[in-house]
């Protein structure tokens, strides 16, 4: 097990080693839920003595960076739970916070004599999971009671798996956490078309790329089929990810989805649609499933935004480069008939951009790449 030393810094997790494998126990723990919603909320577990228990926490990143702050002095609970329990983490609404950082633990799920799985939510008024993540626990075939903790609560011995998944080098994922959401496999039939676009033209004001309807329909003639996520179960999801030979897509949670379904031999472009790092999680999250790096097409120009924001973000809007997307997909096998796409001319432009513009209730600027966001991530693993 993991030591911690007064002034050591604690480890991220790895997908190969270290406490992201292992399930310690903490007697007579503390576990603290969220008060208001907040980024980073101050909540999660502490030892009967007081000492913040980190294995409990989420990591994000590369580098160390705890989701929850850690829990300081409060007064100390009345309620209190007997028995043996599992350590299930915080509980997220957004459907790509959910996938990759609240079901990262359940790999210790079948842990012997555990009696149910404790949870938090995000903040104070989420107490419950919505009718799809039941429906996708049910699909894990997660049949332990829940008991979501909404005051703080003494439990007499906790299991704390460690965090098999997540955001950083951890969405590789562990071996462990690897076997465990392969069971969806076993459990889903294949079911859908083998080409699809993964669609984001019915996510209104969301993050896309101007004239995204015109990658659409392109593809649509290039004999595939426009898939949109949100209109589906989660099952129905999983069963089209399986059946697919060939995927492409604007990068978004949807990929965290597939990528549980990914198989070597199957083909998968990522087409960025801002010039930001969040695509590195969905490329190591395939790299360990696929065995090998998805398709990463970078072919941005810029991002559109509100004039007070300096950088793109999960709502900012890319503008991509439709010649080079061409050559680009071509080049890596994904189109047949290159020389029958049809590009947006200027009239295209001014009508996506005007609709653009009405979503996003205001002004909004273009910024330009400077400098590709491939660059930056390379430059950093180098350092």
């Amino acid at each position: 097990m993991t030591q911690i030393r007064p002034g050591d810094i604690f480890p991220v997790p790895e997908p190969d080693q270290g406490w992201s494998r292992e399930v310690m126990t903490v007697d007579d723990a503390i576990v603290w839920p969220a008060g208001p919603m907040q980024r980073i909320p101050m909540c999660g577990i502490t030892h009967a003595d007081g000492r913040d228990c980190p294995e409990a926490a989420i990591y994000r990143g590369d580098t160390r960076m705890m989701a929850p702050v850690a829990v300081e002095t409060r007064p100390q609970p009345a309620a209190r739970l007997p028995g043996t329990h599992l350590w299930g983490g915080q509980v997220f609404a957004h459907f790509g916070h959910f996938m990759t950082e609240t079901i990262p633990r359940l790999w210790a799920s079948t842990h012997a004599g555990v009696e149910s799985i404790v949870f938090i939510g995000k903040h104070e008024q989420l107490q419950k999971f919505s009718p799809w993540q039941q429906d996708f626990l049910a699909l894990l075939g997660m049949d332990l009671p829940v008991t979501f903790v909404t005051e703080p609560t003494r439990i007499e011995r906790l299991m704390v798996p460690g965090q098999g998944f997540g955001l950083g080098r951890i969405a590789r994922g562990t071996p462990e956490f690897r076997a465990f959401i392969g069971r969806l496999q076993d459990r889903i039939e294949p079911k859908g078309a083998e080409r699809i676009y993964v669609s984001r033209t019915k996510t209104g004001k969301k993050g896309r790329v101007l004239n995204e309807y015109s990658i659409e329909q392109n593809l649509i003639a290039q004999g595939y089929t426009a898939y949109h996520p949100q209109d589906h179960s989660p099952a129905e999801q999983l069963a089209q990810y399986m059946a697919a030979t060939h995927v492409i897509g604007l990068d978004s949670s949807a990929f965290h989805l597939l990528g549980f379904m990914a198989r070597p031999g199957q083909r998968v472009a990522v087409v960025l649609r801002r010039n930001m790092m969040a695509y590195v999680n969905i490329q190591r999250q395939l790299e360990g499933m696929l065995g090998r790096s998805p398709d990463i097409i970078n072919v941005l120009l810029g991002d559109w935004m509100p004039p007070r924001q300096k950088g793109a973000n999960r709502e900012s809007w890319g503008q991509v480069d439709h010649h080079r997307l061409v050559a680009r997909l071509t080049d890596l096998g994904y189109l047949d008939r290159p020389e029958a796409w049809t590009y947006p001319d200027e009239k295209d432009f001014n009508i996506a951009f005007a609709k653009f513009r009405k979503r996003m209730g205001g002004e909004v600027v273009f910024r330009p790449v400077e400098v590709p966001i491939e660059k930056i991530v390379a430059a950093a693993r180098k350092d």
